[in-house]
């Protein structure tokens, strides 16, 4: 587990806080706070590992905030913590991987507005992360396994958005179901009330002045249409 800083559009500074699984590079927990302390660290840890699922071992900094209240709590839930020495981030490897996953994915392409924007986010990209980002230490796979789509699932590969648009995967659909997804048949649209009034009355209209109607005996008129120039539309109507 460990912090990040998180800059905001008003030059304010959050603290995002991440729980990362060792054995399958799963995000098990991820928020944001604006004032990280031991009060709120502790029931961040009881989140991360609800029930019995709470590990042997926990590697952690030598951040000050894991004072005794926060060592009682892994105490608690049974787990032996493992402090890394001082000013050696690179001791907690796995952290440092995901923190910088999620700055370079993430951070470095949107501006946070505030604490609420942050964790929407956040939540949003733990889930593309579990789900659907592939990792070269699982075989291309991701932390939650990813079935492998045959040709029988369809010729067509269609794009899907995630994390609002940053990034995308793809998947098989049979062209069929794509084409009705996409181009759904519409009902036709009627006439407008005023032209289907005026049906079966030889009304016609034209563009120019002068042109004659192309329905026998209509002789065109010229009207002057508000706001323009005198002649500059003309209306055949019935004699």
């Amino acid at each position: 587990m460990d912090f990040f800083v998180i800059p905001t559009a008003t030059f304010g500074v959050l603290l995002g806080f991440v729980v990362v699984s060792h054995r399958d590079r799963r995000i098990l927990h991820l928020n944001v706070t604006a004032h990280p302390t031991e009060e709120w660290t502790k029931p961040q840890l009881r989140e991360a590992f609800p029930w019995a699922s709470a590990p042997r071992y926990l590697h952690r900094d030598r951040d000050k905030i894991y004072s005794e209240g926060v060592r009682a709590t892994l105490k608690y839930l049974g787990i032996r913590e493992v402090p890394s020495a001082a000013r050696c981030p690179w001791q907690n490897p796995y952290a440092e991987r995901v923190i910088g996953s999620i700055r370079r994915e993430l951070l470095d392409h949107v501006v946070v507005l505030n604490e609420a924007h942050a964790r929407r986010l956040l939540r949003e990209y733990q889930r593309y992360y579990n789900a659907i980002r592939t990792h070269l230490s699982l075989g291309k796979d991701a932390p939650e396994t990813r079935g492998v789509q045959g040709p029988e699932h369809g010729a067509k590969v269609i794009e899907l958005r995630e994390v609002f648009g940053l990034h995308h995967r793809y998947e098989r659909r049979g062209v069929e179901s794509r084409s009705l997804q996409q181009h759904p048949r519409r009902p036709a649209r009627a006439a407008p009330a005023y032209l289907r009034s005026q049906e079966g009355r030889g009304v016609s209209t034209c563009r120019q002045r002068g042109v004659e109607a192309s329905a026998p005996g209509v002789i065109p008129t010229s009207i002057k249409r508000k706001g323009g120039p005198s002649g500059s539309s003309c209306a055949s109507l019935t004699s």
